[in-house]
């Protein structure tokens, strides 16, 4: 089951998958889509109030598409440095759940290892598929790209709608993704 933030305290993956209310906003509206794309961090500081954006960020929305997925890494934080492996490990699994299938995020094995080995960390930006089947995912059907979020930077990605063929309003469509989000 995926942890998301609750604005309280830091997370390890914060801001690194795209609201659900977004998306099945972008997935209703063409315009907003285009907005979104076009111009992520003015959208989202807009749509967003409960929660602060952090400050000083500049956000990118990536739109999966039934051929491309991609995800974002989260950044590697000062924090992380004191914080004991198997803390870090379990903190990565608690955010991301029992996540593999490469819906929302990547798997909390691949996240947690590219948080604390740099040249894996390199490989995955660089190779995403290949590293991806070196630790053992078989082919996922789709090409992966793999982005690196920073303290400045940050990347989201718009996944493919499920449910494009229900006839689903906004309300059940947001209530959909956070289900199947949250597993």
């Amino acid at each position: 089951m995926a942890q998301y933030c609750d604005f309280k305290k830091p997370y390890i993956m914060d801001w690194t998958v795209l609201p659900g209310k977004i998306a099945a906003k972008a997935w209703m509206d063409a315009a907003f889509l285009q907005d979104l794309l076009s111009k992520p961090t003015e959208v989202l500081r807009s749509r967003i109030r409960k929660s602060p954006l952090p400050e000083d960020v500049t956000f990118y929305v990536h739109e999966d598409t039934e051929s491309v997925h991609h995800f974002p890494l989260p950044a590697v934080q000062d924090s992380m440095a004191d914080m004991p492996r198997e803390d870090l490990k379990q903190k990565v699994e608690e955010e991301t759940g029992e996540e593999t299938t490469f819906d929302y995020m990547l798997p909390a094995a691949v996240i947690f290892r590219s948080l604390v080995d740099s040249a894996y960390r390199a490989r995955l930006l660089a190779e995403p598929d290949a590293t991806l089947l070196e630790d053992g995912f078989a082919s996922l059907g789709f090409r992966v790209v793999v982005h690196e979020n920073t303290a400045a930077v940050h990347h989201l990605a718009l996944p493919v709608n499920a449910w494009k063929d229900q006839p689903l309003g906004y309300d059940a469509l947001v209530q959909k993704i956070y289900d199947r989000m949250l597993g």
